[in-house]
């Protein structure tokens, strides 16, 4: 029996060729969408469980919040955290990790620059156990001037030589001079799902120093015990603080794998994903899978519309309800499961390009995902087994539903259900046009208002070493040498970098005390900078190249914080100091002009308030402009003259738009998603939308056929054949419109800045959907409008 009715459904499906061929379609496409989304989701919520001891790590930090300053770092500067594991027993030990933001590496005669490299204590390969592959873990990292490299620098620069005793040595912003480290262990490359990726750990110089910024984590004894420890801080801090400092700090620990996707905290040790995006990407998986399923629906009517009669007579002749039931559960398996396989097979082959894209390892798919897919494909099964039984179900609840014609389904009940279900599915279509509109337009503005604004034609060259800025204004002079460079610039962030570094102030006439109880950030730059990047002056002038002059030029933003209602001109000429012991790099001096908000950072947030400061001491980036005709030529010139001047220090540059885009590489992310998935969707929907349109007009054929032998042209029936689909386009429309409008307006909230919801993009989206819609359906009308009556009414 079994054998037959799989028989009878392979007959079945190959008797409606054309249906079972769109279904397949429709249906692999769809599921090779949600592979690959659903395999982003599980890459995102997979972070920082690479070593065996990570659901009972934890991030310790500290929120300050003083007035209206407040701040809250990743990294912790705090001598009471030594007493972490002695006052509470559920930390078992501690590792601190110093970043080099800066390091230079030389192995021999190799150069390169490291952004994983970190000074760490002995504990590190305790907390994050099972990485070390060379070395003892008990004995690490104990002592000064020992290093433990990653496998793939081992594998490079040693080849299969044993590295352990070899040299390497580092210059970084601890130590401005190369300094020679033995290698004394090797470790294993961490993988891309990891909050932080090393290549490099070296001894910390003091390991007995707690009082430095450091990434603090704590082992705990098990994983429930973050709750307890968190509960305990309020204690730890009546011991450790003092009765004034206590109120002003708030003690946090995160799980260690909760970082990527929840912490957005000051320094960050590398830029982290966001679980918005996640529900985002949960949000289109599940669209995809309704658009998915509703054309599967609406095909399967149109299936069971053509084969209604058989099912009927079959029910007449004696067939059980169950038998007609297993029939079409073996039918909708059939096409589910080819789907399944070129669903699979497209993702396959999708995927090196998807993987280049959203920068993914390799193919793999978890047991959480296949449950997902499993779910999906049972609900479409569930769903096509029920459609497949509803010609029986009408029958039973009114039994003169067959008439002489045989067009028992092909009521206006059954033109009703398709016309709601193309509306839910062109409003999804919809939908997902506006956001991506809207996400593109994001995008745009903060890259048109970024520091620089609109022009490409900027070379970065970053992590500057300290020890280099000697020779700045020499490098300076000769690169402006260069024909096709225009202006050389330098400041001590790179565009897109974060300006922290923050200190109380005094201000002539202004701050009543000594110093102000609020920080103000500070940002040294040349005296060009400004110019540079063509920010306006608002009042004042601008910086003069002469080094002995201690200049300060404050952004708007600084205005509003420091003293909103004076105007910009009183500010200038008015002594200006910053409560900082290092009085060569900030000294005292003098506010000569106002300036427009830089836009540096990111435009997620609003712009600090900053006082610049002409200092090229610490000038970490270099910024060159140069023509566009001019760039592979001046490219060979400047790798010259920096290998002239500063030959064991390997140049690394960046075009000013990448460094941006990383920024904004997640939104970047959701619109290159959510332009594939319109495209995705609108093919689907057009699939279902012809094949209903070729069933509605086939159960008119006699109608449009004695129309046209009363007189009716050509243009008239193509007009009252449409009608119905513009109907629904409308619902569509009006559907989407107030969804998608809540759901990008909660979007752009993450946003300072945001780009304005004009009417016109919510016309355009709609106007692009009808307009295909009605595309596709059009020629199916016109076909059957220009066809001979003759051959639909010659048995009449």
């Amino acid at each position: 029996m079994l054998w037959y009715h799989i028989k009878y459904a392979i007959r079945s499906t190959l008797r409606q060729k054309s249906y079972g061929i769109t279904n397949i379609i429709g249906l692999s496409i769809s599921l090779a969408a949600i592979f690959l989304i659903l395999y982003y989701i599980q890459f995102e919520t997979g972070f920082d469980q690479h070593y065996s001891n990570s659901a009972r790590v934890a991030r310790f930090t500290m929120e300050y919040q003083k007035g209206d300053y407040s701040n809250h770092f990743a990294r912790v500067k705090y001598s009471g955290i030594q007493y972490l594991d002695e006052d509470i027993s559920e930390v078992k030990c501690m590792a601190r990790l110093s970043p080099f933001r800066q390091c230079a590496v030389k192995i021999g005669e190799d150069k390169f620059y490291s952004k994983g490299a970190y000074a760490t204590d002995s504990n590190y390969f305790k907390v994050f156990n099972d990485t070390l592959l060379l070395g003892n873990p008990n004995e690490i990292l104990n002592s000064k001037n020992q290093a433990v490299i990653s496998e793939s620098i081992s594998k490079k620069f040693f080849s299969s030589e044993n590295p352990i005793g070899k040299q390497i040595s580092l210059e970084h912003q601890f130590n401005p001079q190369f300094v020679e480290y033995t290698i004394v262990g090797v470790m294993k490359d961490v993988p891309s799902q990891t909050h932080f990726h090393p290549e490099i750990l070296t001894s910390l110089d003091k390991q007995d120093n707690y009082s430095a910024w450091n990434y603090t984590y704590l082992l705990l004894d098990k994983p429930e015990s973050i709750n307890r420890v968190k509960n305990q801080f309020d204690e730890f801090k009546k011991k450790h603080l003092d009765e004034v400092s206590a109120p002003l700090y708030t003690f946090h620990l995160q799980a260690v794998q909760d970082i990527h996707l929840h912490s957005h905290k000051d320094r960050e040790i590398e830029i982290n994903g966001d679980i918005k995006n996640v529900r985002i990407l949960i949000l289109l998986a599940i669209l995809i899978i309704v658009v998915a399923f509703i054309n599967f629906t609406n095909l399967n009517l149109v299936a069971i519309k053509e084969r209604s009669k058989n099912i009927l007579v079959n029910h007449f002749l004696g067939g059980k309800l169950h038998h007609i039931v297993i029939v079409g559960f073996w039918q909708n398996l059939i096409i589910i499961g080819l789907s399944v396989l070129i669903g699979f097979i497209l993702a396959r082959l999708a995927y090196p390009g998807f993987q280049h894209l959203f920068s993914l390892p390799d193919f793999a798919i978890s047991l959480s995902t296949y449950k997902v897919l499993l779910i999906t494909i049972f609900l479409l099964l569930l769903c096509g087994s029920f459609i497949g039984i509803l010609p029986i179900l009408r029958y039973k609840i009114k039994p003169d539903i067959v008439n002489s014609s045989g067009q028992d389904l092909k009521a206006k009940s059954g033109k009703i259900s398709s016309g709601i279900l193309l509306s839910l599915q062109f409003a999804i279509v919809v939908g997902l046009l506006i956001t991506t509109f809207v996400i593109q337009s994001q995008i745009h503005l903060l890259m048109a208002n970024r520091l620089g604004g609109n022009d490409k034609n900027i070379i970065n060259i970053t992590n500057v070493s300290r020890s280099l800025l000697d020779k700045y204004d020499i490098f300076k002079s000769k690169l402006l040498k260069i024909p096709g460079i225009e202006n050389v610039t330098g400041a001590m962030e790179e565009p897109g970098g974060e300006i922290m570094d923050a200190f109380f102030y005094h201000l002539d006439g202004i701050t009543k005390e000594e110093f102000s109880s609020n920080r103000l950030n500070v940002f040294p730059c040349d005296h060009n900078y400004l110019d540079f990047y063509n920010v306006k002056m608002l009042a004042g002038s601008n910086f003069t190249p002469d080094p002995d002059k201690k200049q300060y030029i404050l952004n708007k933003t600084a205005l509003k914080y420091i003293k909103a209602e004076l105007p910009a001109e009183e500010f200038i000429n008015r002594d200006f100091e910053f409560n900082y012991n290092y009085n060569e790099l900030l000294s005292k001096g003098k506010i000569v002009g106002i300036c427009d908000d830089l836009h540096l950072t990111s435009m997620d947030e609003k712009e600090k308030p900053i006082a610049l400061h002409y200092q090229n001491m610490v000038n970490s980036c270099i910024s060159i402009r140069f023509t566009p005709e001019a760039l592979l030529g001046i490219l060979p010139e400047i790798q010259s003259t920096w290998e002239q001047l500063f030959p064991d220090y390997a140049l690394e540059y960046h075009f000013i738009d990448d460094l941006y885009l990383q920024q904004y590489k997640q939104y970047i992310n959701q619109r290159n998603f959510l332009s594939v998935l319109s495209i995705l969707s609108i093919l689907i929907a057009c699939i279902g939308l012809i094949a209903i349109s070729i069933s509605m007009i086939q159960a008119r054929k006699k109608e449009i056929s004695i129309r046209k032998v009363n007189g009716a042209k050509t243009h008239e029936i193509i007009r009252m054949l449409n009608k119905d689909y513009l109907k629904w386009m409308i619902i569509a429309f009006i559907i989407a419109c107030p969804i998608a409008y809540y759901a990008i307006d909660k979007w752009l909230e993450n946003f300072a800045y945001k780009t304005e919801l004009s009417w016109w993009v919510f016309a355009l989206a709609g106007f692009l959907a009808m307009g295909i819609a009605l595309l596709t359906v059009s020629f199916q009308s016109w076909r059957a409008a220009t066809k001979n009556p003759v051959e639909s009414l010659r048995y009449e």
